[in-house]
């Protein structure tokens, strides 16, 4: 640090699990003991913003040189960002919630490394601001030779504990790191909501503008209070009214608006809907898959849906991992596979018996008689 006075900003409350990720998953993973440095910074800026370097020195009981590694390992994790200009500003960050840390691509890894694989199933099972634009980033990167020693035995066991709740159609985590924590907390980012949030995202085919506009309005920022039917309601209604117009091709529509122009019907039915949530959340169909499957049933079903028809060419379809609109269209252009054998029986001709037929005689009846009463007279 080259001043001798530096500004603090930490414009956030560490939750518990916060706290928690930070003392349980980053602390192993420091260099250096940097933790001490970070709460220290936390602490202080409550009472002032301007921090003399002396007097950090002192609290820390570390000289100038192993203050700045400190600094330093936190900024490769992402836990103070630092500004040069004419004086020093550290910004700190929130550290990743447990959950997310143990999603996290590149620390999830090297928490395997440092823990062991043992240490990292067990987490893994446990845990299923302001802009300075007139200043210049200086902090440091993170260093990617740390994972110099993964390996594929590494990446196959890391690669099992994937939580098979994760949303697959649309990246709901992404999201919500757009979405200030202050307006929409941590403790409302269950499973259950992102489902929620991934299902309408998909079937409506939502910006993230949209989205967010949709998840703030069913938030009471008071009582921090979800409100998922007020949620898909909003959606509902604002949504889902694209023509065929709109787009260059009609399957990249949202699957609303999709059926809505396929049917020639201004609304959709609840089963419908239901429908294709169910496409979404069971089957992991993306908007496009989703619209050539509903195009090609209603071709083939005098334009109506029927669920069991639908869902019954869904699994064939997620048995053979189709994933976007090219691959659903192939699969329309495959014959028919049905069995349609016919078993002609041949008929056979009965002849009338014989004994149905009156027998024919050629010989004389009379001369029959007259021999028949000669024989009878000779005894």
């Amino acid at each position: 640090m080259d001043t001798k006075i530096i500004k603090v900003h930490a414009n956030f409350t560490l939750s518990p699990e916060e706290r928690e990720s930070l003392t349980l998953l980053y602390q192993p993973l420091f260099s250096y003991p940097a933790m001490s440095l970070y709460l220290t910074l936390y602490e202080l800026v409550k009472v002032n913003s301007k921090i003399y370097v002396q007097d950090l020195m002192k609290m820390l009981q570390v000289e100038k040189d192993r203050m700045v590694e400190y600094r330093c390992e936190l900024e490769r994790f992402n836990l103070i960002r630092t500004f040069q200009g004419e004086e020093m500003e550290l910004v700190l960050q929130k550290p990743l919630a447990p959950n997310d840390f143990m999603h996290h691509t590149t620390y999830a890894r090297l928490f395997a490394i440092v823990m062991g694989n043992k240490k990292f199933i067990n987490y893994s099972n446990r845990y299923r601001n302001e802009p300075l634009t007139n200043k210049h980033e200086i902090s440091a990167s993170f260093d990617l030779k740390r994972l110099a020693i993964w390996d594929e035995s590494m990446e196959n066991m890391f690669n099992e504990k994937k939580d098979e709740g994760e949303p697959k159609s649309y990246n709901v985590d992404a999201f919500l790191r757009q979405v200030s924590l202050r307006l929409f907390p941590q403790e409302l980012r269950t499973q259950e909501v992102k489902q929620i949030i991934s299902e309408m995202a998909v079937m409506y085919n939502l910006s993230v503008a949209d989205l967010k506009s949709a998840l703030f309005n069913a938030t009471n920022s008071q009582t921090m209070d979800f409100n998922a039917r007020k949620f898909r309601f909003d959606i509902e209604k604002a949504h889902g009214d694209l023509s065929v117009k709109d787009v260059k091709d009609p399957y990249d529509l949202d699957p609303i608006s999709f059926l809505k122009n396929a049917q020639n019907h201004d609304y959709v039915v609840g089963a419908d809907k239901n429908l294709i949530q169910s496409l979404i959340h069971n089957f992991d169909f993306k908007g496009p898959v989703i619209n050539v499957l509903l195009d090609y049933v209603l071709k083939n079903n005098q334009n109506m849906l029927n669920k069991a028809y639908v869902e019954k060419i869904a699994s064939v379809w997620k048995r053979d991992k189709v994933s976007t609109k090219e691959e659903a269209l192939k699969q329309i252009e495959k014959p028919l596979t049905q069995s349609k054998r016919t078993h002609t029986t041949a008929k056979r001709h009965i002849p009338m018996p014989d004994y149905s037929v009156a027998p024919k005689s050629n010989d004389n009846v009379e001369e029959l008689e007259r021999k028949l009463k000669e024989q009878l007279k000779k005894g």
